[in-house]
C-alpha cells in the first residue's frame, strides 16, 4: 500500500512538471509571436490630409531696363552747326538737340517756291483758256501735273529745312553722344541714345513650370543689392507667349524709380513673386513627398498598411506643396518613416 502511494505521487508530480513546462512553452511562443509581429511593423508619423492657403515662393533674378529708350538719328545730310547736349543731360520732349547747316536747303526752298508760283500761274491760266475753249483738256492736265510736282518739291524743301533741327522725341536723359560740331552727317547717322528712367522695366526669364501661374497685372516685390533695405512695388506688364531654347519665358515688370533710392538701367534685381495671391487647396508638407516634385508620390495608411499613391503638384510654398490630384481630404498621410516603406508594408502609427 505504501509503495502504491509513492507511485501515485510520483506520477502526479511528473504530470505537474509536464503541465508546467507546456504552459511555459505556450507563453513563450505567444510572447515570441507578439515580438515578431511588432518587429515587422514600421513605425510612422501621420497627419490627416487637409486644405490650406498656399502661396508661391518663386524668387528670380532679372535685369533692370529703361522704361523707354530711343536712338536719335539724322533725317537729312549736312554739316553739324551746333550740339546742345552732353551725356547725362536731361532734355524735355521737343528740345532742340542738334542744328545742321541749312544754307543750301534755304536756297532750295526759294527755288521750290519760285517753281511752285510759276506752276500755279500756268495752271490758273490754262484753266481759264479751257473755259474759253482756247486750250484742250489734255494741255490742262499737263499743267496740273506740273503744278502737283512743284507743290511736292516745295513741301520736300520745307521738310528738309525743318529737319536741320533735330528735336528730342521724348523727355529723358542723354545716354550716349555720337557726334561733334563740324562733322558731316548722312541721313540715318546716329547722333545720340536717349533713355527714360522715371519708370523702369525689370526683365526676368521664368521657367515653364512657373510661368503659367503668373498673370498680367499681378503685383510683385523687387529688391536690389545696392539698396538691400529698400523694396520696390512692381506690376507684371508683359508675359511672353513664346519661350526660348531653355524653356524660359521673358516676363516684364514695371516699377517706379525712386528719387531717394534711384536705380539705373543695367542693374540686377531680385523679384519675389510670393505676393501673388495664393489659393486654398490640398497642401502637404514637403517631407511627405517620396521622390521628386516632378514625379511625386506619397504614402497613406489604409487598414494599418502603407499604400503608395502618385500625386500631381501645383504651387510650392516654403514648407508646403499644393496637391492638385491624387489625394483626398481626410486621408492619413505619412510624414515621417516613409523612406522605410514599400507599398503594402504593415505599419504602427506613432502617437
Amino acid at each position: 500500500m505504501k509503495k502504491l502511494l509513492v507511485i501515485v505521487f510520483a506520477i502526479l508530480a511528473i504530470g505537474a512538471i509536464v503541465f508546467t513546462l507546456m504552459q511555459n512553452k505556450k507563453k513563450a511562443a505567444e510572447k515570441l509571436k507578439t515580438s515578431n509581429d511588432f518587429s515587422t511593423k514600421i513605425p510612422v508619423n501621420v497627419i490627416p490630409v487637409s486644405e490650406k492657403e498656399i502661396k508661391n515662393s518663386l524668387n528670380l533674378v532679372g535685369v533692370i531696363n529703361p522704361f523707354k529708350e530711343v536712338n536719335i538719328a539724322t533725317e537729312v545730310p549736312g554739316r553739324i552747326r551746333s550740339v546742345n547736349f552732353k551725356e547725362g543731360d536731361f532734355k524735355g520732349q521737343g528740345s532742340v538737340l542738334v542744328t545742321l547747316d541749312n544754307e543750301l536747303k534755304s536756297i532750295a526752298v526759294e527755288t521750290a517756291e519760285n517753281n511752285y508760283n510759276k506752276a500755279k500761274q500756268d495752271l490758273e491760266r490754262y484753266q481759264q483758256l479751257v473755259k474759253e475753249d482756247a486750250a484742250t483738256q489734255s494741255q490742262l492736265e499737263q499743267y496740273l501735273f506740273a503744278f502737283n510736282n512743284a507743290q511736292l518739291a516745295l513741301n520736300t524743301a520745307y521738310r528738309n529745312v525743318k529737319d536741320t533741327k533735330i528735336n528730342a522725341p521724348m523727355g529723358g536723359i542723354i545716354n550716349t553722344k555720337n557726334i561733334e560740331v563740324g562733322s558731316y552727317v548722312a541721313p540715318g547717322t546716329l547722333i545720340a541714345n536717349m533713355v527714360d528712367i522715371s519708370k523702369l522695366k525689370v526683365r526676368v526669364n521664368v521657367p515653364e513650370t512657373e510661368v503659367f501661374r503668373l498673370r498680367v497685372g499681378d503685383n510683385v516685390t523687387v529688391t536690389t543689392d545696392i539698396y538691400p533695405d529698400e523694396t520696390f512695388d512692381g506690376k507684371i506688364s508683359v508675359i511672353a507667349p513664346k519661350g526660348d531654347e531653355a524653356h524660359t519665358y521673358p516676363v516684364e515688370i514695371i516699377i517706379n524709380n525712386s528719387k531717394r533710392s534711384p536705380l539705373k538701367a543695367g542693374m540686377f534685381a531680385r523679384i519675389d513673386f510670393s505676393t501673388i495671391k495664393g489659393r486654398t487647396s490640398i497642401a502637404i508638407p514637403r517631407e511627405a513627398i517620396v521622390g521628386s516634385i516632378r514625379d511625386a508620390h506619397v504614402y497613406v495608411i489604409e487598414n494599418n498598411k502603407a499604400v503608395l499613391k502618385k500625386i500631381e503638384t501645383g504651387l510650392e510654398g516654403d514648407k508646403d506643396v499644393e496637391v492638385t490630384s491624387g489625394l483626398n481630404v481626410g486621408e492619413m498621410l505619412v510624414i515621417t518613416g516613409g523612406n522605410n516603406l514599400k507599398d503594402g508594408t504593415e505599419v504602427s502609427i506613432v502617437k
